[in-house]
Parts: C-alpha cells; sequence; structure tokens
C-alpha cells in the first residue's frame, strides 16, 4: 500500500513540474507574438497546435530515455524565445496572417510541447524501487 501511494505522489509531483511550467511557456510565447499579429491569428490555431503536439507525444514510437528528454528540453527552453521572435518576424513578411503564427506556433511552441508532454507520457517506464528514501 505504501509503494502504491510513493508512486502516485511521485507521479503527481512529475506531473505538476511539467504543467506549471508548459502554461507558462504557452502564455509566454501567445504574448510574444500579439505585437506582431494581433490577438485573434495568434489565438486562432493555437490550441489545435497544442494539441496536436500532445498527442503526437503520447502516440510517438520512439523511446526517449529521461536524460535524454530532459537534455533536449533544455536544448529546446534555450533555443525557444530566439526562435519564436525570428520566425515570428520572417513569417510576418508573407503578409498572411494565419500562415505566420501557424508555421511559429509549429516550429517554436511545437517541440517544447512535444518534449514537456513526453516527460509525462512516458512516466510507466520508471521505476520507483530504484530510488532510496
Amino acid at each position: 500500500m505504501l509503494y502504491n501511494n510513493r508512486q502516485l505522489v511521485l507521479k503527481a509531483i512529475r506531473l505538476i513540474l511539467v504543467i506549471v511550467p508548459l502554461s507558462l511557456i504557452i502564455f509566454t510565447h501567445e504574448r510574444e507574438i500579439i505585437p506582431l499579429y494581433g490577438s485573434s491569428p495568434t489565438s486562432y490555431l493555437l490550441d489545435k497546435i497544442v494539441f496536436a503536439a500532445t498527442i503526437a507525444s503520447v502516440i510517438h514510437p520512439v523511446c526517449v530515455s529521461l536524460s535524454r528528454n530532459l537534455l533536449y528540453s533544455a536544448i529546446a527552453l534555450t533555443l525557444a524565445p530566439n526562435a519564436t521572435y525570428w520566425i515570428a518576424v520572417w513569417t510576418s513578411r508573407r503578409k498572411d496572417p494565419l500562415f505566420g503564427p501557424a508555421l511559429t506556433h509549429t516550429f517554436a511552441l511545437g517541440p517544447l510541447v512535444f518534449l514537456l508532454t513526453t516527460f509525462v507520457a512516458e512516466m510507466e517506464d520508471i521505476d520507483v524501487s530504484t530510488f532510496a528514501v
């Protein structure tokens, strides 16, 4: 019984450690693009692209280890602010209010959502008994 409670607590902590930063990342990504495109084009495809990246992370066939996932997430989080800005600037030159935010969401936010939700999706692979108390 104690083992199951401990496992649930570790899963809950891991889930919280992903949900809080992910919501802040989506919030700041949206606020960074709104000055270029406005609120309506920015929010039009945002939820759909976040949903697609989440589903892709759940059904992806490649198993990513925890250490590699943390490394990839750190690299993506480091590159995200500059990538969001420059992708948005380059796509705004096409003067298409739906194409620009869609590409920006796909290439700047999509990998972050994919990597962070993969962290939660592969929760079952970690053996809790390896952690010592």
